[in-house]
């Protein structure tokens, strides 16, 4: 799309310095890296304080690379030299202001506009609707990896040329900014997987989860057609007459029947439709993944895509690894079963996660959770997250606990499990797995991004790690 500099500002409600006649071509904003952006372009860094990303130092260079102008808030203009852009542009706030043009180019878009979002499973879900499309042979763009908020969904605008469907997964990173993204995306359908206690450390209440989640469904422009999870009992307001239903009860438009697990190689189930009835298969373990694979059958059905093509898609999907982010599954490392679920700690993805470790796990297993700081929070309750653990006490070999801040539960951390160990750090507990466990052993990982438990992987297959 070209715009002119004067229209950028316009569009932003910013101040222009410089050339008010320079066309632009592309816009990159900065939340993935792209080594040759369109030319010519504008440049919008991108700053993320909860994942502690900001781009500001990258303005400069961006010069060199065929940037023509540059969107940045005022106090930005004391770090950085302007003098290689034909023009900036000044905004009071560089996530409005992006979200603003990003808005522009979603109504300037011909063709039509997924959201998916929810607690847990966005982006299994989006991922799946991606291989549906592919096997469909239908052009689109995905939100990449999990980046979920306003610089993810910015990103899949300004890129939306060419594609006929744009499938954003949004999650709450911001609430103050849900409503604006909700008028930004004007999804056409929307998928809400479910609502859990995934966000204690920022919402109190699931009624409020739910509501900030189904901002996308009441905008300027709501969706044609919404797909819920109608075993959830907090979505259970938002289903109208006009509302599309998955899950396991009998009440639900889509309803899963008949699962078979397949073990580490996935499940088979049937979803019933009306007088219909198809068999799905998916790679992926665990009983919500065989949820996530209904609301995506539902979704992809209801906007005409062939039963045949969706279930491809869904047994194509392995899952998604990237060296920044992975959806849960296992994985073999020095001869031991690993069950990654290290992306996000929270109870509702424990509880699932165990569940399905424990299912696929023919004997007992190990246990690996990280510390996470939203334990601080005065809406999380550790006895919540004892009984989750107490359930599966007698199969718990060992509980390894990454963070000395686990030393002040030790008084019900006695009751899960025979041999707890806290260690300090990620070394600690990996040389513990390694002379600990033997092959053929179970081991379950929880935690947060931050604390990169994937990292053990690494450890356990350097050998000279443990000289050290």
């Amino acid at each position: 799309m070209n715009l002119t500099s004067c229209q950028i500002s316009k569009i932003v409600s910013g101040e222009l310095i410089g050339n008010k006649d320079v066309e632009i071509d592309y816009i990159y904003y900065d939340v993935l890296k792209q080594d040759n952006p369109k030319t010519p372009f504008l440049y919008i860094p991108y700053i993320n304080n909860y994942r502690n990303i900001d781009s500001t130092n990258f303005i400069e260079t961006m010069a060199t690379k065929g940037a023509k102008g540059v969107l940045l808030e005022k106090h930005q203009l004391t770090m950085v030299d302007t003098k290689g852009f034909q023009f900036y542009v000044i905004v009071k706030d560089l996530q409005k202001a992006s979200l603003a043009l990003a808005r522009h180019y979603r109504l300037q878009h011909k063709g039509k506009v997924i959201s998916v979002t929810g607690s847990c499973g966005k982006t299994t879900s989006k991922e799946m609707i991606n291989q549906v499309f592919e096997s469909a042979k239908i052009k689109s763009l995905k939100t990449e990896r999990n980046i979920n908020g306003f610089g993810g969904a910015s990103h899949v605008l300004f890129n939306s040329e060419g594609n006929d469907w744009l499938n954003i997964e949004v999650g709450v990173n911001g609430l103050k900014r849900l409503p604006l993204l909700a008028e930004t995306i004007l999804p056409d359908y929307l998928l809400v997987t479910n609502i859990y206690n995934t966000h204690f450390d920022r919402i109190q209440t699931l009624e409020e989860v739910a509501s900030h989640k189904l901002k996308l469904a009441h905008n300027s422009s709501p969706p044609k057609i919404v797909v819920l999870n109608g075993d959830d009992p907090y979505l259970q307001d938002y289903v109208t007459d006009q509302t599309i239903t998955f899950g396991f009860g009998s009440h639900n438009d889509y309803v899963i029947k008949d699962i078979h697990s397949q073990n580490l190689a996935g499940s088979s189930f049937t979803i019933f439709q009306g007088n219909e009835k198809y068999t799905v298969k998916t790679p992926l373990v665990g009983k919500h993944n065989v949820a996530n694979a209904c609301g995506v059958f539902a979704l992809c059905n209801s906007i005409g895509i062939e039963p045949e093509h969706i279930m491809a898609g869904i047994s194509s999907f392995t899952g998604l690894v990237h060296e920044n982010y992975e959806t849960s599954g296992f994985k073999k490392v020095i001869k031991r079963h690993f069950y990654d679920d290290s992306q996000h700690f929270n109870l509702p993805g424990l509880e699932s996660g165990l569940e399905t470790f424990f299912t696929i796990t023919p004997k007992n297993g190990y246990l690996i959770l990280g510390y996470d700081y939203k334990f601080e929070s005065k809406n999380f309750d550790f006895f919540d997250l004892f009984n989750i653990l107490s359930r599966y006490k007698d199969r718990i070999k060992g509980l390894y606990l990454i963070g000395v801040e686990w030393e002040n539960q030790s008084a019900f951390l006695d009751n899960i499990s025979k041999e707890i160990k806290i260690f300090s750090d990620i070394k600690g507990v990996t040389k513990e797995i390694k002379t600990r466990t033997l092959p053929g052993d179970f081991v379950y990982l929880k935690g947060d991004f931050h604390q990169h438990l994937r990292k053990i992987f690494t450890l356990l297959e350097d050998k000279n790690e443990y000289r050290k």
